[in-house]
């Protein structure tokens, strides 16, 4: 985030939700996200500076004054300049409690120069600290607050993802003079258990996140966790990891993880909170109570080293290789590489190679001179190369119009994999009807692929595959470059001369129109809802509540009524033995 949302070095609190809302929209999976613990105020600020202790709070902010270092405290990614010191403040005795500009010590007061403030391009107030600008409500509560709002409307099947937070821990600079190196706080001032990263978002997600407690519970019995599924697409890909029988008889791993559709679909898990770099300072931060919470550093990422060549190409650094189909080797779960760019013109065929290699591409840099906020194109680039299935502006939604448009058969709904020039193993939309060869997978193995041998429509896919395989798509951008690169070795056999212009895989609109599913010719969409039906419920809801209204009012009234006959029909009994209705007068 900080080069992205920061990199000119204003933390504006509108600006920011604005940064992060743009990067969500396209559809960022992951923020690196770096915390700077304020000692004074006792919070958590994603400023790397602190903020000058306000009355309200002085009595709690006792502290020393920081020690003086010459060093600055961190360097910009945009400019490599370290920050300059924004004034030299010499402190004598001993400081109890630092103010808004003064510092009291036990004698006499001595003033420190105040913290200007300025007003920001949203209008917000901002305290300027020389190297950077900063809102004061621009804290952990922030961030906490943005992602509830998200989970919040996007927990829907079309909109759900899965979104991973990663949390670099530092503390923040003495506001004084930035370009100072903040000491460690002492214990009793490192942050306390409400104020812990992983309690916090717990107190207000916990029904969202997928925690490394629920990992450990999930791992040591499958049947009763992953496999309980009741649709095999809710199953993990075994192939990628290991299982055994643990002492309980209960079959278990290790190094497991359940699928997206799993945490999504049946356990509405979203979010997953990992650390990353700690800073010296922050040793003493309690992690051992956060663990339930937040997944150890590396957990959730592996760096990898990459060496592109002039063109984008890499060099050294792919997962992927020749002739070698076992997981093991080629498995690149969690790798992540930030690579450097010379210009906007190199992003997108070095980020569509990296994810092709397998590896997630992670931006560490500000894109086009300016933020998220300001200009999102860039970002948009960045995001789009990303895209290892489909090539650019696909899904096209086509029809023949030479044919009967109300034919399913006619519609553009079927995926083709095209190893032409222009689409590099990408896929582009294709009529159906068309006659092509089968991407097969054999014996279930994520890199091992076999086309069939004769051409077929899209519908008779599974038939063409033998036995010991199956009509298949790619799942990860791997397995994807596996295939493709497949593709272009059987077409230097002598049984293939020419290059194949097409390879069927196993993904199709047919059941509904732009909703892509990979469970075959019969296969239904389950994203979709009929919008008359919907309608129709709208309107039978409030009418079936409106009926049951009426009915409890209408039975109410009746016997209220009838209890009111009966009180008011008192029988009395006269002399003689005779009795009359009603209140004698």
């Amino acid at each position: 985030m900080t080069p992205a949302c920061f990199g000119d070095g204003t933390y504006d609190e509108d600006a920011t939700e604005k940064c992060l809302s743009n990067l969500l929209e396209l559809q960022f999976r992951k923020f690196v996200i770096d915390l700077y613990w304020d000692t004074a105020n006792s919070q958590f600020n994603l400023c790397p500076v602190a903020f000058p202790p306000t009355a309200s709070n002085a009595t709690t902010t006792a502290q020393a004054v920081p020690t003086v270092s010459s060093q600055p405290i961190f360097s910009t990614s945009l400019t490599g300049a370290s920050i300059a010191a924004r004034q030299s403040v010499n402190f004598t005795g001993t400081a109890t409690a630092i103010l808004d500009g003064s510092v009291t010590t036990g004698s006499t007061p001595m003033s420190a120069a105040p913290v200007a403030t300025v007003t920001g391009t949203t209008g917000n107030p901002l305290l300027d600290f020389g190297s950077v600008r900063c809102s004061r409500s621009l804290t952990l509560s922030s961030v906490i607050s943005l992602f509830s709002d998200y989970v919040g409307t996007t927990s829907n099947t079309i909109d759900a993802r899965l979104q991973f937070l990663e949390f670099s821990l530092h503390v923040a600079a003495p506001y004084e003079d930035p370009s100072l190196i903040p000491s460690a706080p002492p214990t009793n001032q490192l942050p306390g258990f409400d104020e812990l990263v992983g309690q916090r978002f717990s107190n207000s997600l916990n029904i969202y996140m997928y925690t490394p407690s629920a990992l450990n519970t999930d791992r040591i019995d499958l049947n009763s966790s992953w496999f309980r599924a009741a649709t095999r697409d809710h199953y993990p890909i075994t192939q990628y990891f290991q299982t055994y029988i643990n002492s309980q008889g209960n079959l278990a791993t290790q190094n497991g993880w359940p699928n997206e559709v799993w945490l999504q679909v049946t356990q509405g898990r979203r979010l997953l909170l990992s650390w990353g770099q700690i800073a010296p300072q922050m040793q003493g931060y309690n992690f051992s109570a956060d663990s339930g919470f937040v997944f150890a550093a590396g957990s959730l990422s592996a760096d990898r080293q990459i060496g592109p060549d002039d063109i984008g190409r890499l060099a050294s650094g792919c997962f992927y290789h020749e002739n070698d189909f076992s997981v093991a080797r080629p498995n690149s779960s969690w790798a992540v590489t930030s690579p450097s760019f010379r210009g906007l013109d190199d992003v997108g065929a070095l980020v569509g190679n990296i994810t092709s290699c397998g590896i997630a591409p992670m931006l560490n840099d500000t894109l086009g001179n300016t933020g998220a906020q300001n200009n999102f194109l860039p970002y948009q680039n960045f995001s789009f190369s990303a895209v290892w299935s489909w090539a650019a502006d696909e899904p096209k939604n086509a029809s023949n119009p030479q044919v009967d448009t109300d034919s399913v058969g006619s519609q553009f709904r079927c995926a083709l994999l095209d190893p032409s020039d222009g689409y590099q193993g990408h896929w582009r939309v294709e009529d159906c009807r068309r006659q092509y060869r089968a991407a097969c997978r054999v014996a279930n193995e994520p890199y091992v692929w076999r086309l069939s041998t004769y051409e077929v429509p899209y519908g008779f896919g599974s038939e063409a595959c033998d036995g010991n395989s199956t009509f298949a798509v790619p799942r990860t951008g791997l397995e994807n470059t596996y295939l493709y690169h497949h593709v272009l070795d059987s077409a230097r056999t002598k049984r293939d001369n020419n290059p194949l212009s097409g390879l069927w895989v196993n993904f199709n609109s047919l059941d509904v129109e732009s909703c892509w599913v990979d469970t075959g010719l019969n296969g239904t969409c389950s994203y979709y809802e009929d919008e008359e039906a919907v309608q129709r419920r709208q309107v039978l809801i409030p009418v079936i509540g409106a009926l049951i209204i009426l009915i409890l009012t209408v039975l109410t009234f009746f016997v209220k009524c009838n209890t009111n006959r009966k009180n008011s029909r008192t029988r009395r009994r006269g002399e003689g033995g005779w009795d009359y209705e009603g209140v004698p007068s």
